[in-house]
């Protein structure tokens, strides 16, 4: 169909440590995920990278995501900031987030599933569960948009964004 464009399922991960990055691909890869993966190391990276800024300006190639996996203990800004500012944002509030970490409390858990995560998952040194973790995140991809081919039109939300960006909140630091 002209004008169209067939889109894979986007992740945006947001995690500073290559080891996790490494063994989350390799797990999408053993389950058969055949989506893109994109990776920023903060908050602030991953503002940049929805609101397509910077470096993240090329939205052919940095697609609105399906489905953010934020890493809970980054420097700066934490996950939980970044879960508020894309919950309070009136673009991106729909786009499921997964928070990942290596360390978290039930009472934490109960605290970023009330701010909006749609789940929160452990990160696990042993690759059977970690596979079963991925697959469990993957469930959450957002439907209207995993596979479906979409106009190109809608392939930017830079000019909608960009109109939007001064009521979006400001993450702290």
């Amino acid at each position: 169909m002209p004008g169209t464009v067939e889109k894979r399922a986007v992740i945006l991960l947001i995690e500073d440590d290559e080891t996790d990055v490494f063994f989350l691909r390799r797990a999408l890869n053993s389950l058969g995920f055949t989506g893109d993966v994109r990776v920023v190391v903060n908050a602030w990276q991953a503002r940049d990278y929805m609101e397509g800024r910077g470096a993240y300006s090329d939205r052919t190639y940095f697609w609105t995501p399906n489905l953010v996996l934020c890493d809970l203990h980054m420097p700066g800004a934490t996950g939980l900031d970044f879960l508020k500012w894309l919950r309070d944002h009136p673009l991106f509030q729909h786009i499921p987030l997964v928070i990942w970490s290596g360390s978290l409390t039930v009472v934490a858990a109960n605290g970023l599933l009330q701010a909006g995560a749609n789940a929160c998952v452990l990160k696990t040194p042993d690759f059977k569960k970690l596979c079963a973790n991925v697959q469990a995140m993957l469930h959450h991809l957002h439907p209207s948009t995993d596979g479906a081919s979409v106009p190109a039109a809608a392939l930017s939300v830079n000019s909608l964004a960009e109109a939007q960006l001064a009521q979006a909140p400001e993450l702290p630091g």
